[in-house]
């Protein structure tokens, strides 16, 4: 999945802006692949889906994490997961997700766990 992608490393309160709705492709989908070694969690990647721009992908290369949630904030409806795939690439279960209404940006914050949140504001 990555070959056509390039890579963009994610640190710790990084903001992704997307679409959330276009007319063409409708809601705006991410895939995130995490990634475990003997029950850590090693890597995540983030892939773009049903979006206008797809010219890159997000990763996330670390280690000593436990879990990773999916959050939203301000408001927000949560994230609906809607499909599990196994991944081929990175050898895990992928989560393929829709982005709730109205969100402009994921916020990947990277603590004793990793939350990857939906937000529809820049955080001050």
């Amino acid at each position: 999945m990555a070959s056509h992608f390039k890579k963009v490393e994610l640190s710790s309160d990084d903001l992704i802006p997307f679409v959330d709705v276009t007319d063409r492709l409708g809601r705006a989908e991410f895939v995130i692949c995490p990634q475990w070694k003997r029950g850590k969690l090693v890597g995540i990647s983030i892939y773009p889906m049903q979006q206008e721009d797809m010219s890159c992908y997000y990763e996330w290369k670390g280690e000593g994490v436990n879990c990773f949630y999916l959050q939203s904030y301000q408001s927000l409806e949560e994230p609906k997961v809607w499909m599990h795939s196994y991944c081929k690439e990175h050898k895990c279960q992928s989560l393929r997700l829709y982005v709730p209404r109205n969100a402009k940006y994921i916020w990947f914050k990277v603590g004793s766990t990793i939350n990857i949140g939906f937000l529809k504001e820049k955080l001050n």
